[in-house]
């Protein structure tokens, strides 16, 4: 198994497929966040190994994966989170869009320090993009610190939670809609806390029309 132990270390495995052994990975092993490939059927997973720096505890283990990708006992990082304004922290999971492109939250980093909501696009030879489509601000109306995943609806719009923030800083639903200019945050709902709902760490769950 390879032993990956610095910052430098979590940089070069990018591009890379490395073989898992017969021992699960420690928070000694890894730091910082990973989104990982498992296997030739891209099953996607994230594992956020425990670190704590001056900024930011990382999520624990987190991971997503299809029984195929038992046959296939490798994973490939997709891009390796370093917090700033890229981004850092993935507690929730990752979700596919019809393109292949996948989407999830950050709850940490960014332009504001927030959190972020992201977009990986593939690319030829296994190449993939990162993108930050919003950082939160929790500068009132706007949410901070997602710490779960994404849902969309039939229209392609992208829905989910932050801990805090919003109009009464109890937390936030939101909504990502893309236009002509790119992606478009906007609060639907702010948690008011006292004697109601405050806080959330789960995401949404789309119902019937």
């Amino acid at each position: 198994m390879t032993q990956v132990k610095t910052d430098e270390d979590i940089n070069g495995l990018r591009g890379q497929s490395v073989p898992v052994g017969s021992r699960q990975p420690t928070p000694a092993d890894l730091g910082g966040v990973l989104v990982m490939q498992f296997g030739e059927d891209r099953s996607y997973g994230r594992a956020a190994m425990c670190m704590l720096n001056r900024t930011l505890l990382a999520a624990a283990l987190s991971l997503m994966f299809a029984a195929s990708s038992w046959a296939e006992p490798h994973f490939k990082v997709l891009h390796a989170f370093e917090s700033g304004e890229g981004g850092a922290g993935l507690w929730g999971s990752v979700v596919l869009d019809s393109g292949g492109n996948l989407y999830g939250t950050t709850s940490g980093g960014g332009a504001y320090g927030y959190g972020t909501v992201f977009e990986l696009t593939p690319h030829a030879k296994g190449e993939w993009t990162h993108t930050v489509l919003h950082s939160f601000e929790n500068d009132g109306p706007d949410g901070a610190d997602p710490n779960s995943g994404l849902i969309f609806d039939s229209l392609g719009n992208l829905y989910g939670t932050t801990t805090f923030g919003g109009a009464h800083h109890y937390g936030a639903a939101f909504e990502m809609v893309r236009g002509s200019g790119g992606w478009h945050e906007s609060v639907i709902y702010s948690f008011p806390l006292p004697g109601g709902e405050c806080c959330p760490y789960a995401g949404l769950a789309l119902g019937g029309a």
